[in-house]
This record gives structure tokens, sequence and C-alpha cells, in this order.
């Protein structure tokens, strides 16, 4: 069994993570569609691994369910005395839609972390960008898309969700 590593990641999440819920709003052309979500992060014994799981509704029709995600958050590297250098995490998630994400970036003091993902099994979207702020009260992230033949990245989803209380 590995040492704690008592990083970044973990002071922000929490030593067992947590269920966030609340509003967000999705980006297509120049819809805005309002949705509810839920991300459940639950730490895996004796390891420096959160299982990540997601679900969205539409926020007027709850019961329309809109998307759902799951992965995990781990360390990118970890030394024998059981530090992340450089605090990299490693963000890996499979989506019901059949896309695949991997990518990774380090998480800053400020527990602000950034991911530019691989995306795999998609031909609509080839990578995404996913700005976390996170905090063991509130998670709040944008995500961008990069479409095939583009450089650049296009807005397509916020969120602000908070801790739900056990």
């Amino acid at each position: 069994q590995r040492p704690d590593p008592n990083t970044a990641m973990i002071d922000a999440l929490g030593p067992d993570g947590g269920v966030y819920s609340g509003k967000g709003e999705v980006t297509i052309g120049d819809r805005v569609i309002p949705y509810e979500e839920t991300i459940t992060l639950q730490r895996i014994p004796g390891k420096p691994v959160y299982k990540y799981s997601q679900i969205t509704n539409h926020a007027v029709h709850k019961e329309k369910k809109m998307h759902a995600e799951n992965g995990f958050i781990r360390p990118a590297a970890m030394l024998p005395d059981g530090t992340v250098p450089n605090n990299e995490w490693k963000f890996v998630c499979a989506q019901v839609t059949g896309l695949s994400e991997i990518g990774q970036g380090a998480i800053s003091a400020e527990s602000d972390w950034v991911t530019e993902n691989t995306v795999l099994g998609g031909d609509k979207v080839v990578g995404t960008m996913r700005e976390w702020k996170l905090s063991t009260e509130v998670i709040e992230y944008k995500v961008a898309i990069k479409r095939p033949g583009t450089e650049t990245y296009e807005p397509h989803l916020q969120a602000t969700l908070k801790r739900k209380s056990e």
C-alpha cells in the first residue's frame, strides 16, 4: 500500500471525496440549455485515487436524462515517498455518448486544475479542455471542446456544484 501523498488535490476534495449537486448550462451552437448535475467523487481506500461519476438532467424536464460520465482522478506519477511530482493529476473518463477522455494537468495551491484531454471515439469532438476550481464545499468547472480540423476550443459546458450534506 502506497503512502497517502497529502497533495493539493486531496486537500481540495477531502480525504473521502463527496457528492456535489447544482446547475449548469450547455452551449450548442447558439442555443444555451440549462441542466442540473450531480458529481460523485469517492476516494478508493488506501489509494490517492478518486472514482468520478457524473449525471445530468434537463433543468425544466427533470425526468429527462441528458448525459452521464464515469472515470477516475489519479496521480500522473507518484514518488516512493508518496508525493505527486508537480501536483500533476490525470483525468480519465468514459461518456455515455461513446467518447472517452484522458488528460492531465497540475493542480495549483489555489485548487485550480486545468486538463487538456485527448478524446477517443468521436468524429465531432477530438479534444476537450476542462477548467476546474475545486474545494470540499464547491466545484466550479468549464468544459471547452475542439472540433476536427481546428486548433481552438469552443465553450461547451459550465456549472457550479455545491457539496450535499450527508
